[in-house]
């Protein structure tokens, strides 16, 4: 019945129980034909008859499509799975499994007994094989009742003229015969009475005039109601029509435009002048926080070209042994907050050291307390070498609290 139809699906919508016949079903994606309200976006239910095998699989899913088939009562819906049960999942993608490698064939192969108990299942979310067939069979009905109206109107449109088809042309025909004839009659009954009451009469023997004033009366008393009613006519078309404004009325609204032009254009310049205000203000606020930095800049600068550095020397002409000392406490904090609060410390070159070469490094804060500790050279930069020293736990708290001193 059904173009390339797989198996029957079932459907519950918000309008109730719906069948329909699946075209192409994988693990993802369904694709059916059924007469269903199903807007896009929908999640329903759904129940597919696993042909060949003696159940069904159900679970939900999303409506992503809906095209109408030409010429069919039914639209082609197509739906991507939601969620399914585990054991439905499992039976499903078994069963597309063998449908890809040898159809139903390959269930029966193993298990024979399955076809005879297909013919008495029931399935379809308990639906019988009677309930099933009846639905179907509507399905079947509805499509053959638009494939008669199709062709019905296909052989209208090839001979839009047959012999039965007389375009209401016949019955004009014969009411124009009847109006025709009862004209005919009417005038041929004046034609007597007429002729009837004239013959034998003689020529009226007053003048025609007395004879002619009734109808004069009667033509003027009808001239003067045509003319009182022109003139009604006349005078309520003068009060429905709109009466135009005087030319004082256009020049006070040619007056009030060009006021509120003119204020327009006011608002418009001061909102200019604001805005070119505070661009001037902002440059020179910009203007002063630039001289304000390169002001700090420089006084970094002043102050740190006034820092004496430390003095470095080696201990008791030891090429290992070097004594560290801060003349005074700027001096310390200077060299604290550029390395030696990372672990680093620069000091000049006084021995060609190597890479990674051991060193005792010995500190003298300006108070005159000394803390020795181990380092290792890890650079050369110009004329000085870059330490790394191990300054850690107790020797770390030590240090920080010269900081404060």
């Amino acid at each position: 019945m059904a173009r390339n139809s797989i198996g029957m699906i079932c459907l519950q919508s918000g309008a109730g129980l719906v069948f329909g016949q699946a075209m192409k079903v994988d693990e993802r994606q369904l694709a059916f034909e059924a007469d269903a309200l199903m807007a896009v976006g929908d999640e329903v239910a759904w129940r597919l008859e696993l042909v060949g095998w003696d159940r069904t699989v159900a679970g939900r899913l999303e409506i992503r499509r809906k095209d109408r088939v030409q010429g069919e009562p039914v639209s082609l819906f197509r739906a991507r799975v939601l969620d399914m049960d585990e054991e439905d999942r499992e039976a499903f993608h078994q069963w597309l499994e063998e449908q890809r490698i040898g159809g139903t064939a390959r269930h029966i192969e193993r298990n024979p007994d399955s076809i005879l108990l297909s013919f008495t299942r029931e399935g379809m979310s308990g639906a019988s094989h009677e309930q099933r067939e009846f639905a179907l069979k509507r399905m079947q009905e509805r499509r053959d009742r638009a494939r008669k109206r199709r062709h019905a109107l296909s052989d209208r449109s090839a001979d839009p003229i047959s012999e039965n088809t007389e375009m209401g042309m016949s019955q004009e025909t014969r009411s124009t015969e009847a109006s025709t004839r009862r004209g005919r009659g009417a005038l041929r009954g004046a034609l007597r009475e007429g002729v009837a009451n004239t013959s034998g009469s003689q020529l009226p023997s007053t003048p025609s005039g007395e004879e002619d004033i009734p109808l004069r009366a009667r033509v003027s008393q009808m001239r003067r109601l045509l003319e009182d009613r022109l003139q009604g006519k006349a005078a309520q078309a003068s009060e429905l029509r709109p009466s135009l404004p005087s030319p004082d009325v256009f020049e006070q609204w040619r007056q009030r435009e060009s006021a509120a032009r003119e204020a327009a254009e006011a608002v418009a310049a001061a909102e200019a002048a604001e805005a070119e205000a505070a661009e001037a203000e902002e440059a020179a606020e910009a203007a002063e926080a630039a001289e304000a930095a390169e002001a700090a800049e420089a006084a970094a600068r002043e102050a740190l070209a006034a820092v004496q550095p430390a003095v470095v020397t080696l201990q008791a002409d030891s090429m290992d042994r070097v004594l560290v000392s801060w003349p005074d406490q700027m001096s310390f904090l200077s060299d604290y907050q550029s390395n030696l609060q990372r672990n680093g410390l620069m000091i000049p070159i006084l021995h060609p050291w190597g890479i990674y070469a051991p060193l005792l490094l010995t500190l003298e804060h300006p108070s005159g307390e000394r803390l020795h500790l181990r380092a290792r050279v890890v650079a050369t930069i110009g004329d000085e070498v870059a330490l790394d020293v191990e300054l850690w736990g107790s020797d770390r708290a030590v240090v920080q609290g010269w900081t404060c001193a």
